[in-house]
């Protein structure tokens, strides 16, 4: 990687939450380049957003957005906000073929305020749709962010195998450990003040405490040895305190700087991974596994796939509380043979990886998509530009070609034809707006989306006048009140053949007021003749539709309120197609 190529960075995670992954990919990757880490955005009284900037080490810009807005996290009400922050950065650090380094799809809309990356990666180090809490668009979004990267890493042999068939550049990199931080752990560093007149044995975790903690878990130690001292050195985050267990034995003693933390796993006898087997945990990698070992303590863990698989010679595994238990036993009365044995293998496992080898590795493989990655671009004079990559959209770009610009405001093209993942659920937006019998429109759908088309048979029903009919509307009129019948029909045959009387004042008294007296081939009584011919299921709803052309109008239709009168009828356009248009699009019709 070029020296002086900033990498940006989206996360989730605070610079100063939990020293962890991020932080130590990131230090490391400031030896040679700029680190701009963009964090979620926090409310701040006023109407401008800004920046609170702070330099925690040599080479990295910890940036926080402050915005108006109260929306969690990237939400997309803040991203107008962040847009306007983010060109502002741009223009001051010469953000132009940076890296884009995400932690969080959510923050994927930012990518497009910083021109031209040299390269987009997404660090999957943890399946964040499975958190507690986590946002309803972050499948999709992910999604979205798996077709644009260049790399991706994941955080570990689960979590690889989970993506790997999702992207052509996936790559396992487990989390690791700088093994010299935890060495004086080992090697008689002293003990942390605040548990130093604790009597022993101990048992230590330290770490998040959220719903990924198996809290019965807890409980069950702390009341079956009461003699036992349990060590929780963490913040408490998205889990109400008050439903962690307490006893006199267990002991809570909130976030500690990394610094900190060797001083207290010298003080314990046996290091834990109390997690819980839940969706949360099915792809974790605990950073903290290598950093017990590096401390050369024995661990005892339930046995989550990223522990268990790799590390199961090594660490004492106990998937109950009961069977937990047990092992926190045997690993207190391990025998000195055992117990050397196991910190041989510990040291085996450690020398095989580092932060700073991983680092390193993840460099070289960045340097090498850099100048081929994906930077194609629109021609920055289009003769034609169309707003809106939905099915419309799209088909008019396809036709106009290559010198047409196509802009969507979304991700994702489709407009509202398109679907939403949402904990393995799929909700379609509007799958209707594909309906047609042209054989032309469905060889485009074959050539464009292949096999990736579902055909659903619609049931859609409308509530009107305390009647349910079938949609659509004008074909499923049996139920209704006569009179609305009888309106609907009117309507539908004036818009089509023109007025069935005159109107007093000698003017047309068709479709609010716009149709005319109209005359075709085969005129009767000055009204259009129908054929079989002129009747077909154009739009493949099951209704059959006139091809007869629209009664002669007095003018065109202004608006589309004024459209849908002509084309549907005063009946129709009053009883189904105005109100149901004004609620769909929200916004006025004329």
């Amino acid at each position: 990687m070029k020296d002086n190529r900033t990498i940006l960075t989206f996360s989730h995670l605070r610079w100063k939450f939990v020293y962890q992954r991020p932080q130590h990919l990131l230090s490391r990757l400031a030896s040679s380049s700029q680190v701009i880490f963009i964090e979620e955005p926090l409310f701040s009284e006023g109407s401008y957003p800004s920046w609170e900037f702070e330099r925690p080490e040599r080479n990295i810009l910890v940036a926080g957005p402050l915005t108006p807005s109260r929306a969690p996290g990237f939400h997309d009400e803040q991203m107008p906000y962040l847009r306007q922050l983010i060109a502002e950065l741009a223009s001051q650090e010469n953000l132009e073929g940076s890296v884009q380094w995400f932690y969080t799809p959510m923050a994927l809309p930012l990518a497009d305020a910083c021109p031209r990356p040299a390269a987009v990666v997404y660090d999957c180090m943890d399946e964040l749709s499975a958190f507690l809490n986590a946002p309803p668009a972050l499948l999709e979004r992910e999604a979205q962010l798996l077709e644009r990267a260049d790399l991706v890493f994941t955080g570990g042999p689960s979590l690889y195998r989970a993506k790997k068939n999702r992207h052509p550049r996936v790559h396992c990199f487990p989390s690791s450990v700088d093994a010299k931080h935890f060495a004086p752990a080992a090697n008689g560093s002293p003990d942390a003040r605040d548990q130093a007149a604790l009597p022993h044995p101990r048992l230590g975790f330290f770490g998040v405490i959220d719903e990924r903690i198996d809290l019965p878990l807890l409980a069950h130690l702390a009341d079956s040895h009461p003699d036992w001292q349990l060590v929780m050195v963490g913040p408490v985050v998205k889990i109400d305190p008050a439903t962690l267990p307490r006893r006199p034995n267990i002991h809570y003693y909130g976030q500690r700087s990394y610094e900190q933390l060797p001083s207290y796993l010298k003080g314990w006898d046996v290091c834990l991974l109390p997690f819980a087997r839940n969706q949360a945990t099915k792809y974790i990698s605990p950073t903290k596994t290598l950093e017990y070992m590096a401390a050369a303590k024995m661990i005892v863990s339930t046995p989550i796939t990223d522990v268990a698989e790799p590390y199961g010679g090594v660490v004492f595994l106990g998937d109950t509380p009961e069977q937990f238990a047990a092992a926190c036993e045997t690993a207190l009365t391990i025998d000195p043979n055992e117990r050397s044995a196991r910190r041989e293998k510990m040291s085996e496992v450690l020398s095989r990886t580092s932060w700073d080898v991983t680092a390193a590795r993840m460099r070289e493989l960045i340097a090498q998509v850099a100048d081929t990655a994906k930077t194609s671009r629109a021609s920055s004079n289009p003769r034609t530009v169309v707003i809106g990559a939905g099915p419309t959209g799209l088909s008019a770009a396809y036709h106009l070609g290559e010198e047409c610009l196509l802009l969507e405001q979304n991700d994702k093209v489709g407009g509202w034809c398109r679907s939403l993942e949402v904990n393995g659920f799929t909700f379609d937006f509007a799958g209707h707006i594909m309906f047609s019998n042209e054989p032309y429109v469905h060889q485009l759908y074959q050539m464009l989306l292949g096999a990736n088309v579902h055909w659903q048979d619609r049931e859609a029903w409308i509530y009107s006048k305390n009647v349910y009919t079938r949609y659509p509307f004008q074909g499923s009129l049996y139920g209704l009140p006569p009179a609305v019948i009888k309106e609907c029909i009117a309507g539908a045959i004036e818009a089509r053949f023109g007025p069935l009387k005159p109107a007093r004042n000698g003017h047309a008294n068709g479709a609010n007021g716009t149709n005319g007296v109209h005359a075709v081939n085969g005129k009767t009584n000055g009204h259009a003749t129908c054929n079989t011919g002129a009747i077909k299921d154009c739009c493949a709803d099951g209704i059959l539709e006139a091809s007869v052309p629209l009664a002669e109008s007095k003018a065109d239709p202004r608006n589309f309120e004024e459209f849908i009168y002509k084309v549907r009828g005063a009946g129709i356009a009053k009883h189904f197609a105005i109100p149901y248009n004004r609620k769909l699009w929200a916004v006025p019709l004329e």
